[in-house]
């Protein structure tokens, strides 16, 4: 009869660290941190313009950024829905006039999110709406800042590769 030697203290913590590895829990953590550092750098972006231009911070952009990066916390239960979410969120940020800054960032993980999650169909309906969307925010930045729309071609192009 053979024994079986105990495993090693090492060998235990592998094993968790991989059941916790491939649980909800980690998901859901990732997602939380994801958007909470998307959501302080936008932020704290934002702080920054204001304080160069020497106004005060607008809060209905405040508001539009912590819209925008919560809806991240839940990406992967509802993907589709925050992926609708951060996208109006960051068409009206455009439309408004603020600055763009780290907050692009969630409509691209919102987007990949889709990609990664969402049948073929419908993740494919996204990506058109992706690029009316960024169409639309892309002319009211450049609207906002009387640009000309010389900038406005780089600018759809780069992100038409982001898709």
């Amino acid at each position: 009869m053979t024994s079986r030697a105990p495993r090693s203290t090492v060998g235990r913590v592998i094993d968790r660290w991989s059941a916790w590895w491939a649980s909800d829990a980690r998901a859901t953590v990732v997602d939380v941190a994801l958007a909470a550092s998307i959501g302080v750098l936008s932020v704290l972006g934002l702080a920054r313009a204001a304080s160069e231009s020497g106004t005060a911070i607008p809060i209905a952009a405040v508001a539009l950024l912590v819209v925008q990066s919560g809806a991240l916390a839940v990406r992967r239960r509802w993907p589709m829905a925050v992926y609708a979410i951060v996208g109006c969120a960051t068409i009206v940020h455009a439309w408004l006039g603020y600055e763009a800054n780290v907050s692009g960032l969630a409509v691209l993980i919102a987007i990949y999110t889709v990609a990664a999650n969402v049948p073929f169909r419908e993740a494919l309906g996204a990506a058109g709406i992706y690029v009316i969307g960024m169409t639309l925010s892309l002319v009211g930045a450049a609207l906002q800042a009387d640009a000309a729309f010389a900038s406005f071609i780089p600018e759809f192009l780069i992100n038409l590769l982001a898709l």
